[in-house]
């Protein structure tokens, strides 16, 4: 018995999340990537050291491979196994491995999508798998400001909902490199791409890992522009397929604004953005009255605000002459890193902890 494969796990990454490859297409792409060679020949490629002595080393050669080992073949990437076919469970069963971090995994379950991680130990004749310790999911701690992570992780309707690997990724597609905030808070809470997609992971619980949806996963609804384009490029209208798929996104979008906005968050708007950035300046005030101490010894993993580079160039979206008298002062603020500055000298003088200074570094970074 061979358990189910992932549509893209070493080649393909998270494009798995948005167009499904059968087994075969798999297969055929690992076969055309990692071309067979003997087990025991010399590798085609492999790490050296630089000729003019430099520290490190680069590659050279080809830079995949596979060997046989008995049934299971080892897809090799830059000297490291990726990808094992047909690796044997202790039961006899054979399954289809991938590299997962600094572990591998196979697939288990389709329905819903789950994986099962562990060791492989290779050997001339086969390739063991033994599974280890699951990932476990550790809940984020809840400071004394509002956290999305903390929210959406005390849902139970969502986390019942990312058992539906296609509402996952459409949960990663609607929070990653957006803003929110939330009612009654002051700050604004940005998601990055990579930690976006490590919490989804984690929150669903079925050994996912961030790669499975950064960085190709998480696709939007397709907006009128982009209608507009395939319009200007000759390109057919969608297929009743396509826009069901695309009508099951836009389901999934207002779903999960739905869950937002009962737990209190929306998507950031202007209003939002000058409320907080009016708290991060009280903030700062308040903290440059307390009283001065000993430096920390945090302090010295921090560097001073440095001024741009000479001749380095400033983007601006509007024209200095006709900029607003805030809008200048702005500017100013920005050029001169008044705000950084402050920050700084408060860490320097002892008036703030560590995780105050980290915070405030990003708060700093979200005013308008």
């Amino acid at each position: 018995m061979i358990a189910p494969v992932i549509g893209g796990a070493i080649l393909f990454g998270g494009l798995a999340m948005a167009e499904r490859l059968t087994d075969a297409q798999v297969q055929a792409n690992l076969d055309r990537f990692y071309p067979l060679i003997e087990q025991g020949v010399d590798p085609p490629g492999h790490w050296r050291a630089y000729e003019d002595g430099r520290p490190g080393q680069k590659w050279t050669g080809e830079s995949r491979w596979s060997n046989r080992h008995g049934e299971a073949i080892v897809r090799w990437g830059y000297g490291k196994p990726e990808y094992i076919t047909k690796a044997s469970l202790a039961d006899g069963m054979r399954v289809n491995a991938n590299r997962a971090g600094d572990g591998w995994r196979y697939r288990v379950s389709d329905s819903p999508r789950r994986w099962v991680h562990g060791t492989i130990d290779i050997r001339p004749d086969h390739v063991l798998f033994t599974p280890g310790q699951q990932p476990k999911y550790n809940a984020p701690a809840r400071g004394g400001y509002p956290n999305l992570y903390v929210d959406l992780a005390n849902d139970n309707v969502l986390r019942e909902r990312l058992l539906d690997e296609d509402f996952a990724d459409a949960v990663y597609a609607y929070l990653k490199n957006e803003e929110f905030f939330k009612e009654g808070g002051e700050r604004i809470w940005l998601n990055g791409m990579s930690g976006t997609a490590g919490f989804v992971a984690n929150l669903r619980g079925q050994g996912d890992i961030y790669t499975d949806y950064y960085p190709h996963g998480g696709r939007a609804p397709l907006g009128d522009r982009a209608y507009a384009a395939r319009r200007t490029l000759g390109e057919p209208e969608p297929t009743p397929e396509e826009a069901a798929l695309e009508a099951a996104i836009i389901a999934r979008f207002t779903e999960i604004k739905a869950i937002l906005a009962g737990l209190g968050w929306r998507l950031a708007t202007k209003e939002d953005r000058n409320f907080a950035a009016v708290a991060t300046r009280r903030d700062l005030a308040s903290w440059e009255a307390r009283p001065g101490g000993a430096v920390p010894d945090w302090v010295a993993k921090i560097q001073a605000p440095r001024p741009p580079p000479p001749g380095a160039i400033r983007l601006l979206s509007v024209h200095p002459n006709q900029m607003t008298e805030a809008e200048r002062a702005r500017e100013n603020e920005i050029a001169t890193q008044a705000l950084p500055k402050r920050l700084y000298s408060l860490a320097t003088s002892g008036r703030i902890s560590e995780i105050e200074y980290r915070e405030m570094v990003g708060r700093i970074s979200q005013i308008p």
